[in-house]
């Protein structure tokens, strides 16, 4: 079997500590000897890491995963302490083209650094369409904004915001 190549042969290399490398092997064994050349080659800390193999589709790497649900109204903080996971909103009437929020999102994994993808989930056959937008990233949380960009339909259900810390 070929093995990759050490990560010191790779380009571009990382230029700070914290700075994010994606890695793709064939196998996992593979995946393990690249995350171990990253740990001891460039004094790299990968933590908080779970290495999967699924049913013949390779190797991945997955986040850890948590879930929290918003409880009185859509300018409710929550606070969610995992690098990924689903935030429920309570159930909005947010009216057409109207924004709602921000609420901010407590989460020990954020740096002010950090890069954090969201998206939002609602339910098939509701009314409105929501979209997020993500703003004021800080150490230690950032804030959420929904906006119904139906131009006629006002929101009706919870949404769920699926979102991810890089």
């Amino acid at each position: 079997m070929a093995r990759i190549a050490k990560i010191s042969a790779l380009t571009p290399k990382p230029k700070t500590k914290t700075q994010a490398i994606h890695v793709y092997a064939k196998n996992h064994n593979e995946l393990i000897d690249v995350v171990n050349d990253i740990t001891s080659e460039e004094g790299v800390l990968v933590a908080d890491l779970i290495v999967e193999k699924t049913s013949g589709a390779g190797t991945s790497i997955a986040l850890p995963k948590s879930t929290v649900t918003q409880g009185t109204n859509i300018t409710t903080g929550v606070t969610i302490n995992a690098q990924s996971g689903v935030i429920t909103t309570v159930s909005l009437t947010t009216a057409a083209s109207t924004v709602a929020g921000p609420f901010v999102v407590t989460n020990s994994a954020c740096l002010a650094t950090s890069v954090i993808q969201a998206t939002v989930q609602y339910a098939n056959g509701k009314t409105g369409f929501p979209v997020c937008l993500v703003e004021a990233v800080a150490a230690g949380s950032f804030n959420i904004r929904l906006i119904n960009v139906h131009t006629s339909a006002a929101l009706n259900d919870v949404v769920k915001i699926h979102f991810a810390i890089l």
